[in-house]
């Protein structure tokens, strides 16, 4: 058993539905974890930003903000931008980010957690000669998660939760996991489902459709 198992209990589970605050201005550091720098930065810990169009490879994605940020340098908890040459990010890059304020905890509604992502499959292109030849082709989607959980009218994260699943927004998903990091990713809600059974609670699922892979960043 490994010492340091720990029981997923204590497990986190935040979603970012809002528009997030756009950050223009920022460079980054070569380096594992790498930093993004800029000026009047108001990222803290456990803040979470999404980078898009960056052109530096291994930089687009999610992240989360790991301890001892400033207003002038913050760390990209988990990344390794050694190969990487460090500057400014291009104009064209897209940075967002989502502070306390716009993240909804939804620990005291979700049960359990599954995700399931899709391999590669392969497309026959067998010939006399060689038969069984095949060439790998990537799954149409990246996979799902689905987030069941116990219904409650009353709780405003699951009238967000309702909300959002309705108009199928987009969203970005953090799992604090209990001294073992986060991981986080972003996908498109579907519709609530619902269990209704004798001697049990009301409960509901989502599923939400991945459209990049999960990272898990400690």
């Amino acid at each position: 058993m490994a010492v340091n198992a720990t029981l997923a209990d204590d497990t986190k589970v935040r979603i970012a539905t809002g528009a997030g605050t756009a950050v223009a201005g920022l460079s980054f550091t070569a380096a594992a974890p790498a930093h993004l720098t800029g000026t009047g930065l108001t990222m803290a810990a456990g803040d979470v930003v999404s980078i898009s169009g960056s052109n530096v490879a291994g930089l687009d994605g999610v992240w989360v903000i790991g301890a001892g940020a400033t207003a002038t340098d913050v760390i990209l908890l988990g990344s390794d931008l050694t190969t990487a040459t460090a500057g400014a990010l291009p104009v064209g890059a897209i940075v967002t980010h989502y502070d306390a304020a716009m993240v909804t905890d939804f620990s005291c509604l979700i049960q359990d957690l599954n995700i399931q992502l899709n391999e590669d499959g392969s497309v026959p292109v067998g010939t006399f000669c060689s038969p069984s030849a095949a060439i790998s082709v990537p799954p149409a989607t990246v996979g799902t998660v689905v987030l069941p959980g116990i219904l409650d009218v009353t709780d405003a994260g699951f009238k967000l939760l309702d909300a959002a699943a309705k108009a199928r927004k987009k969203v970005i998903v953090t799992l604090e996991l209990k001294k073992n990091g986060w991981i986080v990713f972003e996908g498109t809600l579907g519709r609530l489902t619902y269990t209704i059974a004798r001697g049990d609670a009301y409960k509901f699922s989502v599923t939400i459709t991945l459209s990049t892979d999960p990272r898990h960043l400690y």
